[in-house]
C-alpha cells in the first residue's frame, strides 16, 4: 500500500477544480500537452469504492459512456497517438 494519492487535484481549461488520475497530470507536464483538456484525458476516474456504486446504481452508465466517447473523439481529432489506460487491477472497476 502507498500513501500516494490516485487522483489528483486540477485546473480546468475553463478555471473549475476538477480531479484527474495523477499518470494524467504526469503525462501532460512532461509531454507538454497544454493543448489537451483535462476533461478529455481523464473522462472517468474510479475512486475507492466505484464498484459498489455502480452496482448499487449510484452511477449514470451513459453519462460515464457519453463522457469516455466524447473524450476518445476530441483526443483523436487532436492527436497522432493515443494512450489508452485502464485501473491496473482486475477488481477495481471491473465492471466499466
Amino acid at each position: 500500500q502507498h500513501d500516494l494519492p490516485e487522483h489528483v487535484p486540477v485546473m480546468t481549461e475553463s478555471g473549475e477544480p476538477m480531479k484527474v488520475d495523477k499518470d494524467v497530470k504526469l503525462i501532460r507536464s512532461h509531454f507538454g500537452l497544454d493543448h489537451m483538456h483535462y476533461e478529455h484525458m481523464s473522462p472517468a476516474i474510479i475512486p475507492r469504492g466505484y464498484t459498489k456504486q455502480f452496482i448499487d446504481g449510484e452511477v449514470d452508465r451513459e453519462e460515464q459512456r457519453r463522457a469516455i466517447l466524447t473524450a476518445f473523439n476530441e483526443t483523436n481529432a487532436k492527436s497522432d497517438v493515443m494512450l489508452l489506460e485502464g485501473t491496473g487491477h482486475v477488481g477495481v472497476g471491473a465492471c466499466v
